[in-house]
């Protein structure tokens, strides 16, 4: 199963499986992105993963495509993009990731694989709790 973590660290703060959040706030009066970086991990060593995806998804209002004052951006890596990267990357654009593990491993690779995501909130935006979530999509192998 793939989990996103806060920090690379068995205390998940995301669980595919749990009803886990991560908080975004906003000043209104300010066009300041909030930032976080994160971890996809497999937390299974008999399985390796392909075909994996990870984007926002929301019910209702859409927050996660850049209409409506709010945006989600992803970024896979360890060091934050510079600001003219985070522009040049479109709202909601999938993350497409390789393989982690392999069928010939002899185990599943558990390693903890860093991604940014940057939430965007207009500052013209009504202010209200809105919510999204993060999908990660997955074929999941069996190890031999």
């Amino acid at each position: 199963m793939i989990k996103i973590y806060s920090a690379p660290s068995n205390s998940a703060l995301v669980d595919l499986t749990d009803a886990n959040s991560i908080v975004s706030g906003h000043n209104r009066r300010a066009f300041i992105p909030d930032r976080k970086k994160l971890y996809l991990r497999n937390d299974d060593n008999t399985k390796w993963m392909s075909n994996i995806s990870l984007s926002a998804t929301s019910s209702g209002v859409d927050v996660t495509s850049g209409a409506n004052g709010f945006g989600f951006k992803f970024f896979w890596g360890d060091v934050n993009p510079t600001h003219r990267v985070w522009q040049s990357i479109g709202y909601n654009v999938p993350i497409n990731i390789n393989n982690i593990g392999t069928s010939g491993a002899g185990n599943g690779d558990t390693t903890f694989f860093p991604f940014w995501m940057q939430v965007e909130v207009s500052p013209d935006t009504d202010v209200s709790l809105y919510e999204a979530k993060l999908l990660v999509s997955f074929v999941e192998h069996s190890v031999t």
